[in-house]
């Protein structure tokens, strides 16, 4: 039996930017790998939309491709602890619930993929602690190969922060007697390794890893909590920074990444313009060049580290005749394949119009790293 024991690790990055504005942090988010028991589910993965300890209402999409060719008419995720009386990922030995975490007491699901057209129906077994998402009507085989994803949206993360895993089983018909110790014969399956803390740390157990830090200054800091990124003239000692209509104002932040994640991965940025109230400057769209006076937000990637890429139909550019901000969110970069602290750099820019209203504006970016082993 082929065992694979995964970590991964999470870097949240807050921070302030002042004009008549600040710029909030960034902050990623970072996600899973998993284990072999039956044929290997792979590339698999689970990217959580909020790594804070105890969040509720959280959703975790859950990302595999089919090794063997099949019916499948349950797929069940079950989820572990780290404790010494736990097995972790490791599929068949003992399964201890981390605290807190629950897939909801009406578990919900949404934007299944890959697998045969019909009434899916979330489920939950073991006091919601384990999910499941069955449709007996799935008779079709499923093929090979087949990318399947789905996005749990009722959960709760563990209470504590730390490691946590989800073990991941496919099945042709429904498991109606499942137990991690009895698990019954699943068509594939693999594990997760997600996280609720900011901690990089690796051990000799640790296969897939990911390092991902997100700063302002020469070198990573992996002790911050939070980074200062103004736009604008200083004024005074004040640490106020203004902004006016007679020039573009930019400053950078830079993250770095290492995985050894033989798919690569991609880099999400999720968050809004800058507002004041009801009051907003613009996000840039797509390709803009920011001109002194015309009122825009946005940012483009000034820096591509080693086997990092602007990523393909995001709408964000390498230049600054390309500044966008997508407000809805998605995918930023990718990474191509295995790298060694690769270094990218993002570059934000704003100009006022003469009829921007004064004001403190402020916002919120986050971003998230998911590697695909």
């Amino acid at each position: 039996m082929n065992k694979q024991k995964t970590k991964r690790f999470s870097s949240v990055l807050s921070g302030v930017l002042a004009t008549f504005m600040l710029l909030g942090g960034i902050a990623p988010i970072l996600l899973g790998s998993q284990t072999v028991y039956a044929a290997e589910l792979e590339p698999r993965y689970i990217n959580m939309s909020d790594s804070t300890a105890g969040k509720v209402g959280v959703s975790y999409a859950v990302n595999f491709t089919t090794a063997t060719a099949g019916n499948i008419e349950e797929v069940i995720v079950d989820f572990c602890s780290e404790s010494a009386s736990s097995g972790g990922p490791i599929i068949g030995t003992a399964c201890v619930a981390p605290t807190g975490l629950s897939v909801g007491s009406t578990p919900t699901a949404t934007g299944v993929t890959g697998l045969n057209s019909g009434t899916w129906t979330a489920g939950d077994i073991n006091g919601t602690t384990t999910f499941t998402l069955t449709d007996t009507s799935a008779t079709t085989s499923v093929a090979a190969g087949t990318a399947v994803s789905f996005n749990i949206t009722s959960m709760t993360n563990p209470t504590a922060e730390g490691t946590f895993y989800a073990r991941v089983y496919t099945y042709a018909t429904p498991n109606t007697t499942y137990t991690a110790t009895s698990i019954g014969t699943p068509t594939d399956d693999g594990g997760d390794a997600l996280s609720t803390n900011a901690t990089i740390g690796v051990t000799a157990t640790v296969q897939e890893t990911l390092s991902f830090c997100v700063y302002t200054g020469a070198s990573c800091n992996t002790t911050a909590t939070s980074a200062a990124v103004p736009l604008g003239n200083q004024i005074g000692t004040s640490g106020i920074y203004v902004i006016d209509s007679s020039s573009v104002y930019t400053n950078t932040v830079n993250f770095s990444v290492s995985t050894n994640a033989i798919n690569g991965g991609t880099i999400y940025l999720y968050g809004g313009t800058l507002t004041s109230g009801t009051n907003t400057i613009p996000a840039a769209p797509t390709g803009t060049t920011i001109t002194a006076g015309t009122a825009y937000f946005g940012l483009y990637l000034s820096t591509l580290g080693t086997n990092v890429t602007v990523a393909t139909g995001s709408g964000y550019g390498s230049t600054s005749t390309a500044y966008y901000l997508n407000t809805a969110g998605g995918p930023l970069a990718t990474i191509s394949a295995p790298v060694n602290a690769s270094v990218s750099t993002i570059t934000y820019g704003v100009t006022a119009s003469n009829t921007t209203v004064p004001g403190q504006y402020t916002a919120n970016h986050q971003l998230v790293a998911t590697p695909k082993f």
